[in-house]
């Protein structure tokens, strides 16, 4: 279907602006500074490339709370779909099934792929963070001397149940998608309806604030997604694109004076950006399911990113942080940073691409088949880290 196809392609573009958030605090850390204050250690370069960064509403690509938002709300919206249209229990219990085969069978293969670079020294993360002056670098790369068993522990439950981000930074999302489509399976299958449904909504919402104090609100993502992803939509496109650009405008939330009355909210800054943010998220979908950016996340580079946006998400980290740093390192001294930093965009984003292709192929596809084997149910699925 043409709106589950622009799903997808929505989806490879958030995987892509969570590789390019991940790069630039890599080499120019400065220029996320405006909304994320630990980015840089003191002495970071403060060029042309960190103030473009600085600039209004390029933060909402850059930040990573936007894109992740955005995964979670697709995810919503994807998971629930074929229930809210068949109204079959049965297709919920396949998916409930299937969804721990599904996201951990890719994450035990980039917890082997990050170790396996680790134990032959591709992680030149200090010598590079000492240039660069990235303290996020520091902080998000592979510490201490892990052992395999520590490794064999992350994949196989760590990382998905407990959300152990030892080997690579973007798996603290993994146990909030487990977990969320876990809850959004379970509140599906309650069923409830008309004024339930209200009493519902306030009971999720209960549990997640009172269980998840710091991430409740992309739990509630999961919730936004069922409700937005499943409701008719229709708009005329000056208001789809209207939503876009408040959507934008909201994801891009930083310190800077365009945001003071937002500050006026008497919630944390950290919490009330991850707010706005799943706001945002809710936002991008309601206006791609009203047929915004159709011709744009349905062309073939969007679809080819969507289909490998998982293995992406999951194989990127590692890669910058040794061949990208490798590069960067080796080029630096003779031609200048912006010339290192630019061979490092294009070998890291190629071997990204390449390496993302393969994973697709001989890890998440069979992933996909796996589960489908377990629960013999052959149910579409398309959302977040599904295929």
């Amino acid at each position: 279907m043409e709106k589950d196809r622009a799903a997808d392609g929505l989806r490879g573009m958030a995987a892509m602006a969570v590789f390019f958030g991940h790069f630039f605090l890599t080499f120019y850390p400065a220029g996320s500074s405006h909304f994320f204050s630990g980015a840089a250690a003191p002495g970071a370069t403060v060029g042309i490339a960190e103030k473009i960064l600085a600039l209004p509403f390029i933060s909402a690509f850059l930040s990573g709370r936007f894109p992740v938002a955005i995964f979670f709300v697709l995810s919503g919206y994807v998971l629930t779909k074929g229930f809210v249209k068949d109204g079959d229990l049965n297709i919920l219990r396949s998916l409930f099934a299937r969804r721990y085969f599904r996201l951990g069978i890719p994450v035990f293969g980039s917890v082997v792929f990050a170790y396996v670079l680790f134990l032959a020294g591709a992680y030149p993360v200090e010598t590079t963070a000492s240039i660069t002056k990235s303290a996020w670098l520091i902080t998000q790369s592979i510490h201490g001397n892990p052992t395999v068993l520590d490794a064999l522990r992350d994949a196989i439950y760590g990382v998905v149940l407990v959300g152990s981000a030892q080997f690579n930074t973007v798996f603290w999302t993994m146990r909030i998608e487990f977990l969320g489509s876990i809850m959004i399976f379970s509140y599906m299958a309650l069923a409830w309806t008309d004024r339930r449904a209200l009493f519902a909504v306030g009971i999720y919402l209960a549990l997640i604030f009172v269980f998840a104090p710091v991430h409740w609100p992309y739990y509630a993502a999961f919730l936004v997604g069922r409700y937005i992803g499943n409701a008719r939509v229709t708009m005329p496109p000056w208001a789809s694109y209207g939503c876009i650009a408040f959507a934008m405008y909201l994801a891009s939330m930083d310190a800077s004076p365009m945001f003071a009355y937002l500050y006026l909210i008497p919630i944390e800054p950290d919490l009330l950006g991850t707010i706005c943010s799943v706001f945002a998220g809710g936002l991008v979908l309601l206006a791609v399911r009203a047929g915004a950016l159709r011709y744009l996340l349905t062309c073939t580079p969007a679809l080819y990113l969507g289909r490998i946006s998982y293995p992406l998400y999951l194989v990127h980290v590692p890669i910058v942080m040794s061949l990208g740093c490798i590069i960067f390192n080796s080029l630096y001294e003779s031609h200048g940073r912006s010339a290192a930093v630019a061979s490092a965009l294009v070998a890291s984003l190629a071997a990204t691409f390449l390496v993302a292709s393969v994973f697709e192929r001989f890890v998440d596809q069979p992933a996909i088949r796996f589960g489908k084997w377990m629960t013999q149910r052959k149910v579409p699925t398309m959302g977040l880290h599904e295929a």
